[in-house]
């Protein structure tokens, strides 16, 4: 079975980073950060992911003050393919081990 693209970047107790839209110029980041529970296929979502408890949430370039929330992120999207060069762009990934 193929990997997804994400899919090895963290195990489990690690923490990440994970963008919400691609930076740009004209847009300030967006991404969440923190600490992965679980891994894999849970909590009856239809795709693999990383279930994270959150500790820092940046939305236009301002920390949120919502913290400890329980997000999912995708090891891989539809989109990540044509992402990718603009990520590349900005030599950062969707998905980052801390």
């Amino acid at each position: 079975m193929k990997k997804l693209m994400f899919e090895d970047t963290a195990i489990v107790g690690n923490k990440i980073r994970a963008y919400d839209f691609v930076p740009r110029v004209d847009r300030k980041d967006c991404y969440v950060e923190g600490e992965i529970i679980e891994k894999g296929q849970m909590d009856n979502k239809m795709y693999l992911c990383y279930k994270i408890k959150v500790n820092k949430r940046v939305w236009l370039g301002k920390e949120n003050k919502i913290k400890h929330e329980i997000l999912y992120v995708p090891f891989e999207t539809s989109n990540d393919l044509f992402d990718k060069k603009f990520y590349d762009r900005y030599k950062i990934k969707r998905v980052t081990k801390l």
